[in-house]
């Protein structure tokens, strides 16, 4: 898998605390931000982000169904976001992290990434 370009590499020095590149508003700006977690959680995290993947968050704006209390977390590789949610900005988000990090498969997304790089190469 190709290398897509993140704020980070790894975990921080305590190994607990997860790195995710935060978009901000109004612009897409980045900036990296740690979100504490347990230690079994962090080591998965470092798994993932070993084979390529990337932790990804941002604050949504509104009007309407997402105003500016709902959170978009993302675990995403180079040709695709492999999990996306959803949740209300609060002491929701770290359980969501650790949700979507216990879910996460390395293997099938491995495999999705490498039939996206046989439909760009097919489809220059």
């Amino acid at each position: 898998m190709g290398a897509k370009t993140s704020l980070y590499s790894s975990v921080n020095t305590d190994g607990c605390a997860i790195p995710f590149t935060q978009y901000l508003l109004p612009d897409g700006r980045t900036r990296l931000m740690y979100i504490e977690r347990s230690p079994d959680i962090a080591a998965k995290a470092q798994e993932i982000i070993d084979a390529g993947f990337c932790f990804e968050c941002e604050l949504l704006p509104g009007p309407g169904t997402f105003d500016e209390a709902t959170v978009s977390l993302t675990i995403t590789g180079e040709y695709r976001d492999h999990i996306i949610h959803l949740v209300e900005n609060g002491p929701k988000v770290p359980e969501t992290v650790d949700q979507m990090i216990k879910e996460f498969d390395i293997e099938d997304a491995l495999k999705a990434e490498k039939q996206d790089v046989k439909e760009n190469e097919s489809n220059p």
